[in-house]
């Protein structure tokens, strides 16, 4: 988890019971295909940017790591 819980920064993982345990469904924040998928934070009821507007944000910024964020498995942030 990269974002703050309760106003204190949380790395619990995004799965984790009460957080985005519904593996299910691709809609609605406890959803974990949406959260981590939505490609803006305006499409999302989220409070917090998704994992992929996330790296897209990131690769604009530094293209240089583009290929070292693409996917979520095996990339620099989740090796």
């Amino acid at each position: 988890c990269h974002h703050p819980v309760d106003g204190k920064e949380s790395y619990a993982k995004c799965a984790t019971a009460g957080c985005h345990d519904n593996l299910k469904d691709k809609k609605g924040t406890n959803s974990l295909y949406y959260v981590m998928h939505a490609k803006e934070k305006a499409d999302a009821p989220l409070k917090h940017q998704s994992c992929l507007s996330c790296h897209v944000k990131v690769v604009a910024e530094k293209p240089d790591l583009k290929k070292d964020l693409t996917g979520c498995a095996k990339s620099k942030c989740h090796p």
